[in-house]
């Protein structure tokens, strides 16, 4: 379903994107990572690359990311797209960005690095860690954080065969966000401009909380299972359970 354009009704959240992006990267790791650290830095690339549709929109947060380089980039992503979501906000794109991506990981770690270093960035600016009014810091911090984690990784024998697949996921990730609000995305631009969307969040406040309240909640389980902290959570229950009966006993 297509719909008009009308302020406030459509936009989303970073932190809802990247929320959604480390949650999609958790759900598809065993897929493609082993062990906890490639599976950490995999969810991180999922999460970054979540924002980076919106790298199309120069007045946004996360073009300020990596100061000059990503404001240029911004800059040339808005003319070469056509505007804001637009050409970015489409399923072509976020293939080629994984193919892309694919590409200079598989023909230098240096090239693969990098583009790991700028998702992880990406990521962390739209979960707003971020000092307010202090641009330097926050540039130095992001790159400091995100370049130790791909140096750790290189170090730990890693090799970044899945960031493709990662870029992919995150952009579609951000794509389908993008379509639960009013004006929808153009999902087979350059072939249609047409929008399609689903306004879940049309003049509706709290659906975007409630929707990202249940992700989280998805995250946390399968981050239970994977660390096979079921039982634990099992006998938490059974203690609570045993606490109530007890409280109930002594006030009757």
């Amino acid at each position: 379903m297509a719909g008009a354009r009308r302020p406030g009704l459509d936009l989303v959240r970073g932190v809802s994107h990247v929320t959604t992006g480390v949650v999609a990267g958790l759900a598809t790791a065993p897929l493609v990572t082993s062990g906890p650290y490639e599976t950490a830095l995999w969810c991180a690339a999922v999460g970054g690359a979540a924002m980076w549709p919106d790298i199309d929109h120069p007045s946004a947060t996360i073009a300020r990311t990596f100061g000059p380089v990503t404001t240029l980039l911004s800059r040339l992503a808005f003319r070469l797209s056509g505007g804001h979501r637009k050409g970015t906000h489409s399923l072509a794109f976020a293939a080629a960005s994984g193919v892309v991506a694919h590409l200079a990981a598989w023909a230098s770690p240096v090239a693969g690095g990098v583009l790991l270093v700028l998702f992880i960035g990406l990521g962390l600016r739209g979960a707003n860690a971020a000092v307010p009014r202090h641009q330097r810091i926050n540039v130095a911090v992001h790159f400091a954080v995100a370049t130790g984690a791909v140096l750790l990784a290189y170090q730990q024998g890693l090799t970044l065969g899945w960031l493709g697949a990662a870029v992919a996921l995150g952009s579609v990730t951000h794509l389908a966000g993008d379509c639960l609000t009013e004006a929808g995305c153009p999902l087979f631009r350059p072939w249609s401009r047409r929008s399609y969307g689903i306004p879940l969040t049309e003049d509706r406040p709290t659906a975007e909380p409630a929707i990202i309240a249940a992700v989280n909640l998805a995250g946390v389980a399968m981050v239970i299972d994977r660390a096979g902290w079921w039982p634990v959570v099992v006998q938490l229950d059974v203690w609570a359970t045993r606490l109530d009966d007890r409280m109930l006993q002594l006030l009757t």
